[in-house]
């Protein structure tokens, strides 16, 4: 886990902007954005993501707790993690 990971710019954005801090999350994995109104769920690798990213952990952290969690190679996870990233950067812009 040595190189740099792709999702980095795009947490660093939304961290930068508070964009994660202020989204409600539910048990059930229902997330409310009330910057923009718009709501949608996530499943249980959606909500353990959305947990950690709001701790304002690196992506480096949730790559490593990714891998350790879920049993899972470096590469499945970075790529499951970037696309997490990309979809939620979509989301919240």
């Amino acid at each position: 886990m040595s190189q740099p990971q792709h999702g980095q710019p795009l947490l660093d954005q939304l961290q930068s902007k508070d964009r994660l801090g202020v989204l409600a999350l539910s048990p059930n994995g229902f997330v409310f954005d009330p910057m923009n109104g718009q709501s949608f769920t996530l499943n249980e690798c959606g909500i353990t993501l959305l947990q950690l990213l709001q701790k304002h952990r690196s992506v480096q952290d949730v790559l490593g707790e990714l891998i350790q969690r879920y049993e899972v190679e470096e590469s499945r996870a970075s790529i499951a993690l970037d696309r997490f990233l990309q979809q939620l950067h979509k989301v919240l812009s």
